[in-house]
């Protein structure tokens, strides 16, 4: 039998910024590893990032990233910005480093609003196709064939969407059990049913659907991918917000941290928060600091004007302070 992996040491190993970058991105899709340690090494601004970004999106809510003495201030202009993402990219899928750019790239345009692919190509040996690519709801998305029919395959991947971690022949079973008309498949009425059976309440997930195919797209392996990409900054409360879990999970790591000041002022840069989890950050993170500062560092990361205005109300009562 196979052993899974869920405990790794790459401490003081010299794990340069790129390299955690590609862990990072790595573990956007591994839920199985509960701890990564990583003290002693460095990650650099784009590293840690990266790292925080991938604990308070991970589903696995015992990740634990350990990055005690590592250096944070370590900075290549060479190097990929998540926060300016927009521009033209050559894209060497078979380089760890440029792939993991790519994820995260897809990543953005299926979460972020104003996020978009402007053109992809990929070559491969000598010859280029053109990806068209759009971004669609989950739920809809799982009707891959646009028949408005949902087969098992097709179950099975909208389940997974959902958070919902079907067993072997599950989504067949299902299937039969809620075919009525006995074509092997179910309406999207009867999924949203089905999922309500469940308890799960649907939410606006987006995946990344590749138009030619209907399939949500997939990284390649292998050739160049030409990108043109652009962010326009959009934040939107429905998508982009963190939820008050993920921002705990985030606070416990950095708690856990010695620079969890330093830390956290790199892990914000592309996130977004309402009220409430914003006040979790203060109390927790930023106890003790100057609350004009404090709040000068989170407002701009507020997800709109309304919570940004509760969060000051909630915070400075000398109204000099808000001039």
């Amino acid at each position: 039998m196979g052993c899974i992996l869920d405990h790794s040491n790459g401490s003081h190993n010299n794990i340069p910024c790129q390299a955690a970058w590609v862990i990072a991105q790595s573990l956007q899709v591994n839920d199985s590893i509960s701890t990564i340690i990583l003290d002693g090494n460095p990650l650099g601004k784009l590293g840690c990032q990266g790292l925080l970004q991938a604990v308070a999106t991970s589903s696995n809510r015992s990740l634990s990233i350990p990055m005690n003495g590592c250096n944070f201030d370590l900075f290549d202009p060479n190097s990929f910005n998540p926060e300016e993402a927009s521009g033209q990219y050559d894209l060497n899928l078979s380089i760890p480093y440029e792939r993991s750019i790519l994820l995260e790239l897809v990543r953005c345009a299926s979460t972020k609003t104003g996020c978009k692919f402007i053109s992809m190509v990929h070559v491969l040996d000598k010859t280029s196709k053109t990806i068209h690519v759009e971004c669609r709801d989950a739920t809809k998305a799982s009707a891959e064939d646009h028949s408005g029919a949902i087969d098992s395959i097709e179950l099975e991947n909208g389940m997974l969407s959902m958070g919902i971690e079907p067993e072997v022949g599950e989504a067949a079973r299902l299937i039969s059990r809620f075919d009525i008309d006995g074509t092997g498949t179910i309406e999207m009425n009867e999924f949203m049913e089905l999922m309500a059976s469940f308890n799960v309440v649907p939410t606006p997930k987006r995946v990344l659907v590749d138009v030619a195919t209907n399939r949500p797209f997939e990284v390649p392996l292998t050739g160049h991918m030409l990108v043109e990409f652009v962010d326009l900054h959009i934040p939107s409360e429905q998508q982009e917000a963190h939820t008050r879990e993920s921002v705990g999970h985030l606070i416990k790591n950095l708690k856990d941290n010695h620079s969890h000041v330093q830390m956290l002022a790199m892990a914000k840069n592309g996130m977004y928060f309402k009220e409430r989890e914003a006040q979790m950050i203060i109390d927790s993170i930023l106890d003790g600091s100057d609350v004009v500062q404090a709040m000068a560092s989170i407002l701009p990361h507020m997800i709109d004007a309304s919570n940004a205005c509760q969060l000051i109300e909630c915070n400075i009562t000398d109204v000099s302070q808000r001039l």
